[in-house]
């Protein structure tokens, strides 16, 4: 196996935005407007291994926001991304034998995928988090950011489930931002309870459950 270089940011894997999409027609924005946003045809956003320039990203979610009238449609999105979006990523999540091991993975490979951060397991007082931190040019957006913690969640939680382990290995989101004007939704979404205005947007994991 060829040894891993890190990929450039400014660019995300087109793919992981179906689900959003799928949201977004699912409340009756057209395809064709859709398709204009982010210059490419519903067909080649589903195009394995298709990266697109990271402005193309917020401009999608600056659009999301705006033709839904809906500025947690973030979360909303995020929870259809399990059950519709398979990659590589997802892949060696759900494969790993550990979640150390499987967040691992997210420290490797998810500037490729997302572009927008890239991930840190840092441990501090006995606990563990998974700190989301900027690295694109282009910063993430509200919305962006509830739709990566949202679908990062239920991989988490989907892995437990798969190993018949009960426990929720979530103990709290942490989200780099002032508290939405419904905090409650993003309680209700997340599953968990939320911190906000943090210096980074982490999940915080059950240090016990991690290893």
């Amino acid at each position: 196996m060829s040894k891993f270089t890190p990929f450039a940011a400014n660019a995300f894997y087109a793919p992981t935005l179906l689900p959003a999409i799928e949201e977004l027609l699912a409340r009756g924005i057209t395809q064709a407007a859709i398709e204009a946003q982010l210059r490419r045809s519903l067909s080649d956003l589903r195009t394995p291994f298709m990266r697109m320039p990271l402005l193309m990203s917020r401009r999608f979610w600056s659009f999301a926001v705006e033709q839904s009238g809906d500025p947690s449609i973030g979360l909303a999105a995020g929870e259809r991304f399990v059950s519709t979006a398979t990659n590589g990523l997802t892949y060696l999540f759900d494969v790993a034998p550990s979640l150390q091991s499987a967040c691992a993975y997210f420290e490797r490979f998810f500037p490729f995928f997302n572009g927008h951060f890239r991930t840190q397991i840092v441990r501090h007082d006995g606990a563990v988090e998974l700190r989301f931190v900027d690295c694109g040019s282009v910063k993430s957006s509200p919305a962006t950011t509830d739709y990566i913690l949202v679908s990062v969640c239920s991989m988490l939680r989907r892995k437990f489930l798969a190993s018949g382990v009960e426990r929720d290995p979530i103990i709290g989101i942490n989200l780099a931002r002032p508290p939405a004007v419904d905090c409650h939704a993003h309680e209700q979404a997340l599953r968990a309870p939320v911190h906000w205005a943090r210096p980074f947007n982490s999940v915080q994991l059950d240090a016990q459950l991690f290893v």
